[in-house]
């Protein structure tokens, strides 16, 4: 009787730890012991020893100037930040946190907190904003800057949050951010990652290119995006120049630009990797204009934009120009539409205005919306052939065609047949779909929670089963 009772017992246990391990994963931290970093400085925070674990609490806008003090230290906002006072500090207001020569290589976590009315004046530096260097192991996540004031004259690279970013930027956004030289909303210059973040608001009276995320992407940036609209030089509605990485992410802001090469409702100019992302806003300027991206002399996948597209020459619904034979880049495009209006004066396209040398292949624009049935690229179909999954089917897209209430995750494209133009599946919740194409949304370890109880059941039950006999 003692020996059966122990078995169950022992099988109870193995159960509640089972189920406790499930349970937690999802609210896991990680890190292990770190360097103490109090020093003499603690009295300067609200509290904390500065480690990843025990972050420097900031309480108010002096305290944030503080982080100076220690570049490598981890810091975390205790709450909301009022920062409208910097506006009397002087001429310079806040000074910039980090530089190139002293990098920010510690980290700060907002806690989904905000820092408002900030401001900060540059002058003759090389990369300019809250931070001016974040180093290749710093990292800022959850944090929002509202109405930031950002005087950024004679500085190579700008951006609300940081001038240049070597590290790591997550969850973080910028509403409202006004100056009167900054070319990045958020950030100027991206050597490194940008993930789940974004911008909104109106830059207007600009004297050169404005982004509405990221200047320059020499990096990575997924699962971002921005709302800004742009008038004045013009530029772009996420990212001015692309060399890097761009992938889940879409702006929804109209550009309207004079005199600037390469106009785009995405991207000014791209040398990179686009793919998975849209752009949705209109598009105006003068020669090199596009829906998607101005001017494309790297790669472009399983994209599109809806945006009317307006210009002189080079002007197309997705691409203004393609490729650049001169320097040997060709640009090349895939499994891609457009849907908006084109309107132009020479080298004007559906979805590709002119095409010097590249690929554009699998890839559609509707010539009813466009009023176009010419391009340097792609090929024309109508509406209705548009939202047509058959289209795309025999171009080898990765697409499925789901109801009105539901995507398909495993695929890249989701189209409604009869109803819409082919959305990218991540632009909705994902759900876990079974034969008959109801979908369910529980999470993932909700899913390997419910499986981990069930088989661990009916383990108990064998072994109980095996003690009383």
């Amino acid at each position: 009787m003692f020996r059966r009772k122990a078995k169950v017992s022992i099988t109870s246990s193995i159960v509640v730890l089972l189920v406790l391990s499930v349970i937690s994963v999802p609210f896991v931290t990680t890190g292990g012991m770190d360097d103490d970093h109090t020093g003499n400085i603690r009295s300067l925070f609200a509290g904390g020893r500065g480690t990843e674990n025990d972050p420097y609490l900031i309480e108010d806008v002096h305290q944030l100037q503080n982080i100076s003090s220690d570049l490598s230290a981890h810091y975390a906002l205790a709450n909301d930040i009022d920062a409208s006072e910097t506006h009397d500090w002087g001429w310079d207001g806040f000074q910039q946190i980090s530089s190139e020569d002293e990098p920010f290589t510690g980290g700060l976590d907002g806690r989904n907190h905000n820092i408002t009315g900030a401001f900060v004046n540059l002058r003759m530096r090389s990369y300019g904003g809250l931070f001016g260097y974040i180093g290749e192991d710093g990292y800022v996540r959850n944090v929002g800057l509202v109405d930031m004031h950002l005087r950024a004259a004679q500085t190579q690279s700008s951006g609300s949050l940081a001038g240049y970013n070597h590290g790591t930027v997550d969850n973080s956004y910028a509403v409202g951010t006004t100056g009167d030289s900054t070319n990045g909303v958020l950030i100027g210059t991206n050597h490194g990652t940008v993930t789940s973040s974004w911008t909104s608001g109106d830059v207007s009276g600009v004297t050169r290119g404005r982004a509405g995320l990221v200047a320059l992407n020499e990096g990575s940036i997924t699962d971002s995006h921005s709302s800004v609209n742009i008038s004045g030089a013009g530029g772009a509605g996420l990212v001015l120049s692309n060399n890097g990485n761009i992938s889940n992410s879409y702006a929804t802001g109209d550009v309207v630009g004079d005199g600037l090469f390469g106009i785009g409702g995405l991207a000014s100019s791209n040398q990179g990797i686009i793919k998975n992302s849209y752009a949705t806003g209109d598009v105006t300027g003068e020669r090199g204009i596009g829906g998607l991206v101005g001017n494309n002399w790297g790669e472009i996948s399983n994209s599109y934009a809806t945006g009317d597209v307006q210009g002189n020459i080079s002007v197309g619904g997705l691409v203004g120009s393609n490729g650049f034979q001169v320097l040997d880049h060709p640009g090349n495009v895939y499994y891609s539409y457009s849907t908006g209006h084109v309107d132009g004066e020479s080298g004007v396209g559906g979805l590709v205005g002119t095409n010097e040398v590249g690929d554009i292949e699998d890839s559609f624009w509707d010539v009813e919306s466009s009023g176009l049935s010419n391009s340097a690229g792609g090929e024309g179909k109508t509406t209705a052939e548009m939202m047509d999954v058959t289209t795309y089917d025999g171009a080898g897209w990765d697409i499925r065609s789901v109801d009105g209430d539901h995507s398909d995750p495993e695929y890249t494209w989701n189209i409604i047949e009869d109803e819409t133009y082919p959305f990218l599946s991540w632009e909705r919740e994902a759900g876990q779909f079974d034969s008959d194409g109801e979908g369910r949304d529980l999470p993932l370890w909700q899913i390997i929670l419910v499986l981990t109880l069930g088989v661990t059941a009916i383990l108990a039950v064998v072994a109980f089963k095996k003690g009383g006999s």
